[in-house]
């Protein structure tokens, strides 16, 4: 299974990575563009073009999802939670993927670029020095990610919350936390009235799903994602209890930025009728700390592999 392949061939789990990206980039060209509202006209401007060219909306979306999923791996490379290299966590960003019906060239790519590179940074963090350079990178991302869409105002105090989990307080840290976020709100706002209408009600990024006929393939993978889910979460906890205080730190900032982006999908969906995807990155996350830390990873990995392969004839046949 799919998880075993990649704990014991690394080459080959590497070279899996991209061949997949591209298996799911791929349907793009079979299926016919479907209408999806940006935020704003520059949103339209580019990614609207691409959406019309077959092969560049191909291309990029096989470029962007490939980078996402190294990025998302070097960070776990690099952190306290794996001691060894792995090639997991990005197979498990790319199965995540695989959920999301009409795969292409879209804004939540470069969300989750910007959510992989806030939790890079924050994760840096030392509760023995002063963080204002990190927290100030981390609040820009923040600040740029409102630039996409504006629910993304849940993540403003996420900051703020991971300097209150991992240090002590500092007055400095605090106040270029919310200098950060206000620097790319400021230009942003500016440039809109200078370019744009800047007092119109925003339209919301997404497809709009309110008229979504569903079909067995949506059923099974619904149960499907909700088995991943239910048989990642216990788990956890003994990873937590069975870890220094520096990952537990790690960790639950890492949980508090998936009950956000829960919380802004949740409010994405209802009051906009939007599919927000932002809760991919930190479940991609927490799915791969625990398939390093279950002894018996057989079901887990039996799951991945079904979910992918239903998932790719889904993305072909719909």
């Amino acid at each position: 299974m799919i998880l075993k392949l990649y704990k014991t061939n690394y080459f080959l789990g590497l070279a899996l990575i991209p061949l997949v990206a591209f298996v799911l980039s791929l349907p793009i060209i079979f299926s016919e563009v479907k209408l999806i509202n940006y935020t704003y006209q520059w949103q339209i401007d580019v990614f609207g073009f691409v959406q019309q060219i077959k092969w560049l909306n191909v291309l990029l979306t096989f470029l962007f999802i490939t980078l996402n999923a190294v990025m998302l791996n070097n960070f776990f490379n690099k952190s306290h939670f794996f001691t060894k290299i792995t090639y997991v966590p990005a197979i498990i960003y790319l199965i995540l993927l695989s959920f999301i019906h009409y795969l292409s060239f879209a804004p939540f790519i470069f969300e989750h670029f910007l959510l992989i590179v806030l939790v890079t940074q924050l994760i840096k963090i030392n509760q023995n020095k002063l963080a204002i350079d990190t927290i100030f990178k981390s609040s820009l991302i923040i600040g740029l990610l409102y630039c996409f869409s504006s629910y993304y105002i849940i993540l403003f105090p996420f900051g703020i919350i991971t300097l209150t989990i991992i240090k002590a307080f500092n007055i400095k840290e605090w106040l270029v936390s919310f200098l950060g976020i206000l620097i790319p709100i400021i230009w942003f706002y500016a440039l809109q009235f200078l370019f744009d209408k800047p007092f119109e009600y925003p339209k919301f990024i997404g497809q709009y799903v309110s008229n979504t006929q569903f079909q067995i393939f949506d059923y099974i993978q619904g149960v499907g994602f909700l088995l991943l889910v239910i048989s990642n979460i216990f788990p956890l906890f003994g990873y937590y209890s069975r870890n220094k205080v520096i990952v537990k730190k790690q960790l639950l900032t890492i949980v508090v930025l998936q009950v956000l982006t829960v919380i802004i999908s949740i409010i994405a969906y209802n009051f906009y009728g939007v599919l927000d995807y932002s809760l991919l990155i930190p479940l991609a996350i927490l799915i791969s700390l625990n398939s390093n830390y279950i002894k018996s990873d057989a079901f887990l990995s039996f799951l991945l592999t079904f979910l992918l392969i239903i998932n790719i004839v889904h993305l072909f046949w719909s």
